[in-house]
């Protein structure tokens, strides 16, 4: 299933926020929690904000600027965590092959 997801993007029709929400516990086997889930109501929301910058030209500023940064990356992290389980959150991640067997992840 991971393989056909990422060698036919567009051919999945799940939100993005959703591939983040339902898909990747979906692939990974198992539920990643409470955290995940409130990051994923976030996430959401950070999506749908771009989108009303992207697509309708709204401004986002200050304080609400700030919670969408944080929200991208809390769930970079995670990902990154994910993909890379012994690199501390801020370290730049090893670009030359991320893990040996992506569907490994802990």
């Amino acid at each position: 299933m991971l393989d056909l997801l990422l060698s036919n993007p567009r051919d999945w029709s799940q939100a993005a926020h959703g591939l983040f929400q339902k898909t990747l516990p979906t692939i990974l086997g198992r539920d990643l929690g409470e955290q995940h889930k409130r990051l994923s109501v976030r996430v959401q929301k950070l999506f749908t904000a771009r989108n009303d910058v992207a697509h309708r030209g709204e401004n986002i500023e200050g304080e609400e600027a700030k919670r969408h940064v944080a929200t991208a990356k809390e769930a970079v992290d995670l990902l990154r965590s994910l993909m890379w389980p012994e690199t501390p959150p801020d370290a730049a991640p090893d670009r030359t092959g991320a893990c040996e067997d992506p569907t490994s992840f802990r």
